[in-house]
């Protein structure tokens, strides 16, 4: 079949009332022959499915199984309000054949006889950690379809599906062919077209001081969208040009001929070719059609890329807003259950309530919600939310959603009197529950209007519903000032004096804008920042502008309130965050790692952060990824200490790391690691540094310099490896010690012409050895002084310390690396009893590793099993009783190792060393068999495979 009899087949499928006929043959024309069902039709229907007509089972090339149904709901007000319920009928559906896992739908309503009705794809979620049928969430998008709808776009999408051979469509091209992505470009271009031409004709030069022509041109359009949207749906009797006089005729309608050949490129001509749908789209449900939500999309869209960034704006996608707003009604629900126990409800019976629509939570039982409907309706109605940057609106919607749903399940179980229609309980979660604050005029105005339509569209002729903006609920002004000279300011318990009165707010959350010092440096608003510090009290040091959202919102929510954000994660190890995390460590509820997926356009590592005000045992930690949440574990907020470095809490190695971490000393109990210089002195040793050349030799009282790039694992690379000092590169780079003296007479002559360890600051840790003194560390190294500095130097070079350290700072990573500070080694757990530290053996070993280094005429197995021996001991030093149940003891079988001095000659420590690596490489010696059974540890396998290739021995 060619295109066009392809397109006129899904025509007169797609503009037609649902008829099975022509459904039939649709599928036919489609899938060929599709097999029939392996199992009879369902003697009994879940809600809100009245009836069905299971029509053949499609395999595609691929073997993956396809239903074919369709299903039929009672009312019209089902196809849009039940469609979460809807979903999950259809997933029992295909739980009777386990062989199914995605189906192609037709849904009509009973109502109308199926004059309305939409063609919908039902997919597994192939992501989701579920994999039983039965409880395996769909994903749905749906073609609207009927005389009155516009099917342009499921011509084009399902027109391609029926060319060419009979039932062959693979997975993904029916996925493909259900997609949004086509409307949404298409309506964004002809969006943006408009705004262009409403702002060309606001512009003029006798424009009125302070008048911004785009920001007006921006409201008027998003105005004209929303009546167009009600005038679509029957619900706006006035003209849309009342609103805009002066646009004149032809840019609402025209005879010009478009690009695309199609008369007329006028507002109302473009926008009758699209379909449009006054719902939002909901999570995991969507429609192929422009909705509500665009508007929020475009406003994002229409800031451009410089404007997003200054404003630090970007658009929350909605699986992202149902799991934050479901999460804060959790804790809000289990808050106010708490203060009366003897309800005796179960945080996890209210999870379920709240997550009723999702197959993998139970749900909660029939007895449980008759006794509390009417207490959870209550507080239901009660409670007061408010987004601090609303932006366009998406949490406030998202918010509005799960309050009515939640409410509507509970009309069931309420006496008759209390029954409250879908409308009406919009108006009243509008215009009691739901506040927003944004600095932006435009964003609140787009905010309103989706509030507005989303009450409209429930609206029947028996209901006047008004939306009620002029109770004030959504506020201009900058959330995070009380009082400002330039009059952005806004006044909370003022503007808001009702919900102040109760307490504060129980429900503060949003997506603040991300907004980096940087950026509020290059925009001027140095001032406004310097207004802010002085009225916060924990917003402190280099920090971005959605830490002081966390401080201002923790100061707007009741006792029993939350706070819930979703933020960049750079404040869970960076320094600018330290006073935050400080404050707040003993306050979360959870912490969720969302990733750098979340936003199509800001790239950065996000975070949802759900704080309370008062401090709380545990709180819970987890990852969102394609909207399905994972719990990973609960952990005790008062155990984190100084600097409060929460990035560790997501390393898939918690568990060893915690184990790591219950060791009793640090080894800042016997040493202090330090920084080599300070800034200062780095630039004036460049000063009087020298270069000998590939073949110089040194004068008397020279000391060599290293720094990052030679200061090697186990021994330096000085004048093996070229130096860039500041630019420069340096062969054979040294000072003299009169000079340096003379130079530099403080701390960092001590630190250097001191025995020490010097180590490097960035990428891998690497510590070598200086134990005269005669080396002096350059810019970024490290440096430690302690008596037992041969152990140390084991200890530090020790694959399980740059495991921990890479593991526990994943927010200081550098070039694949971290970024080392003298912090980090100071608080690395080190055992305080540990006989390898005062024994010869540290010296020995540590020699050893040295001339390994330095030697290349060593095999490398011989390099390997030294690093490996040495390891192991670090192993038997950290879990002694692990080893010990394994049957390894390292130490007690190190036996008689030679040493040797400074004055051994080259070929004769060459010769210790073999004869020693051939001693223990007996297969009946016991080092040679624990070293093999060093891989039974538990703790040495995660190691291990954490760091992969990213140790490097040498």
């Amino acid at each position: 079949m060619d295109m066009m009899h392809a397109e006129t087949l899904v025509q007169h499928l797609l503009i037609n009332p649902f008829n099975r006929d022509r459904y039939q043959a649709f599928l036919a024309r489609l899938f060929g022959e599709p097999a029939a069902p392996a199992v009879p039709p369902r003697a009994s229907l879940d809600p809100p499915i009245v009836a069905y007509a299971p029509m053949g089972v499609y395999t595609d090339p691929h073997g993956t199984n396809i239903g074919l149904f369709w299903v039929e709901v009672e009312t019209l007000a089902a196809l849009s309000q039940s469609r979460a319920e809807l979903r999950r009928s259809v997933a029992l559906l295909l739980a009777d054949d386990r062989a199914v896992r995605h189906a192609l739908v037709a849904v009509s309503a009973r109502e109308d006889g199926g004059a309305a009705w939409q063609l919908s794809w039902f997919a597994a979620i192939t992501d989701s950690a579920v994999t039983d049928t039965t409880t395996a969430p769909l994903r749905r998008v749906s073609f609207p379809a009927g005389p009155a709808e516009v099917v342009r776009f499921g011509l084009n999408q399902l027109g391609g599906l029926c060319c060419g051979d009979v039932g062959k469509p693979s997975l993904l091209a029916l996925d493909n062919a259900f997609r949004t992505r086509d409307l949404a470009e298409a309506f964004s271009g002809e969006y943006q077209r408009f705004y262009r031409v409403i702002k060309a004709r606001m512009e003029s030069p006798v424009s009125e001081p302070g008048f911004d022509e785009s920001a007006a041109a921006k409201k008027c359009l998003a105005r004209l969208v929303f009546r167009y949207f009600l005038q679509r749906t029957g619900r706006a009797a006035e003209s849309l040009a009342d609103e805009v006089p002066r646009l004149p005729e032809s840019f609402f309608s025209n005879e010009r001929i478009t690009a695309e050949g199609e008369r007329g490129s006028g507002f109302f001509d473009v926008l009758a070719r699209f379909p449009f749908s006054p719902q939002e789209d909901r999570p995991f449900d969507e429609t192929v059609a422009v909705n509500p939500e665009m508007l929020g999309n475009l406003f994002e869209q229409m800031l451009g890329s410089h404007e997003r960034t200054s404003k630090g704006t970007f658009y929350t996608p909605r699986e992202t807003v149902q799991f934050m707003c479901r999460e804060a009604l959790i804790h809000y629900l289990n808050q106010m259950l708490s203060k009366d126990p003897a309800h005796g409800v179960s945080e996890e019976m209210v999870r379920a309530f709240v997550y009723r629509d999702q197959e993998s939570h139970p749900c909660l039982d029939e007895a449980a919600l008759v006794s509390l409907a009417p207490f959870l309706d209550q507080q239901l109605a009660d409670v007061r939310v408010c987004d601090p940057a609303v932006g366009s609106g998406a949490f406030l919607l998202g918010m509005l959603h799960e309050l009515v749903q939640t409410r509507r399940l509970l009309r069931g179980y309420l006496p008759e009197t209390q029954r409250r229609s879908v409308c009406r309980l919009k108006e009243h979660a509008i215009r009691c529950c739901l506040h927003g604050v944004d600095i932006d005029a435009g964003a609140i105005d787009i905010a309103a209007l989706r509030l507005e339509l989303a009450l409209a569209v429930d609206a029947d002729s028996a209901e006047t519903a008004t939306f009620p903006r002029a109770n004030g609920l959504l506020k201009t002004g900058n959330a995070l000032l009380d009082h400002d000279p330039e009059g952005a300011a806004f006044a909370w318990r003022r503007d808001f004096a009702e919900v102040f009165a109760a307490g504060g707010f129980d429900i503060l959350i949003g997506n603040p804008p991300y907004l980096d010092s940087e950026n509020m440096a290059r925009m001027n608003m140095n001032a406004m920042r310097a207004r802010i510090k002085k009225a916060m009290n924990f917003t402190r040091g280099n920090w971005d502008l959605y830490i002081a959202f966390f401080e201002r919102g923790l100061s707007l929510i009741a006792d029993h309130g939350v706070l819930c954000l979703i933020t960049p994660d750079k404040w869970l190890s960076k320094p600018f965050g330290t006073a935050l995390r400080e404050h707040i460590h003993d306050k979360l509820v959870f912490l969720v790692e969302v990733g750098r997926d979340v936003f199509e356009t800001a790239k950065v590592d996000a975070v949802i952060t759900a704080l309370q005000p008062k401090p709380r045992e545990r709180f819970t930690l987890g990852r969102l990824h394609a909207g399905r949440h994972e719990p990973i574990r609960q952990y005790r907020g008062a155990s984190l200490t100084a600097p409060y470095a929460f990035d560790f809490l997501f390393s898939p190695h918690l568990d060893a790391l915690c184990r790591l971490e219950q060791l009793d000393g640090r080894l800042g109990d016997v040493a202090t690691c330090e920084n080599a210089c300070a800034t200062a002195d780095a630039y004036q040793l460049k000063t009087i540094l020298k270069d000998a050349g590939a073949k110089g030799a040194l004068p008397d009282g020279a000391l060599k310099v290293v720094n990052t790039g030679t200061a090697g694992k186990f021994a330096n690379r000085w004048g093996k490896t070229p130096m860039t000092y500041l630019k420069d590169r340096y062969q054979r780079p040294y000072v003299t010690r009169a000079t340096f003296c003379q130079t530099f007479s403080g701390a960092y002559q001590k630190r250097a012409l001191t025995p020490k360890l010097i180590i490097k600051g960035l990428t891998l840790l690497d510590a070598s050895i200086d134990e005269t003194g005669g080396l002096v560390p350059g810019k970024s190294t490290l440096v430690i002084h302690a008596p037992y500095l041969h152990f140390l130097h084991l200890v530090v070079n020790a694959e399980l310390t740059f495991f921990y350290i890479k593991e526990k700072y994943r927010g200081s990573s550098y070039n694949q690396g971290v970024n080392f500070t003298k912090h980090m080694l100071n608080n690395l757990p080190l055992p305080r009893e540990s006989r390898l530290a005062a024994s010869p053996y540290a010296k020995i070993l540590s020699d050893y590793l040295v001339i390994l280094h330095q030697e290349t005429r060593l095999a490398d197995a011989v390099r390997a099993f030294f690093v490996g021996l040495v390891n192991g001991l670090i192993y038997e030093l950290y879990v002694p009783r692990a080893c010990e149940a394994a049957g390894i003891k390292l130490y007690d079988h190190l036996g008689a190792l030679p040493s040797f001095g400074p004055d051994t000659p080259r070929g004769e420590r060459i010769a210790m060393l073999q004869q020693v690596y051939h001693r223990f490489q007996n297969p009946d010696h016991p080092l040679f068999n624990g070293l093999k059974r060093l891989n039974t540890i538990a703790l040495v396998r995660v190691v291990r495979g954490a760091l992969g290739r990213s140790f490097v021995a040498f």
